[in-house]
């Protein structure tokens, strides 16, 4: 087996994890060998960054927990803690 940055992966080592994950309870849903699991760990780690450099924006778009108040002319507003924002 040869991955795509050209790391070889032995069968006889290949064999070995495949057979000690399958050993696991549960089993892996997903196996990557050699160079692959820095590669997808790299993206994944990325793609974490970006959700949580933005997490504040994804937060403040919920409903608010406390529910709503009208406020004179603002209409209605977030209740937070029993008294509106």
């Amino acid at each position: 087996m040869v991955d795509q940055d050209g790391n070889y992966v032995t069968p006889r080592r290949g064999v070995q994890a495949v057979l000690a994950a399958m050993a696991q309870d549960p089993p892996p849903h997903r196996l990557l060998l050699s160079s692959r699991l820095r590669a997808v760990t790299a993206t994944f780690e990325e793609a974490l960054a970006d959700v949580r450099a933005c997490e504040w924006a994804a937060r403040g778009a919920g409903f608010p927990s406390g529910g709503w108040t009208r406020q004179g002319h603002v209409g209605l507003v977030p209740t937070v803690r029993g008294s509106a924002l």
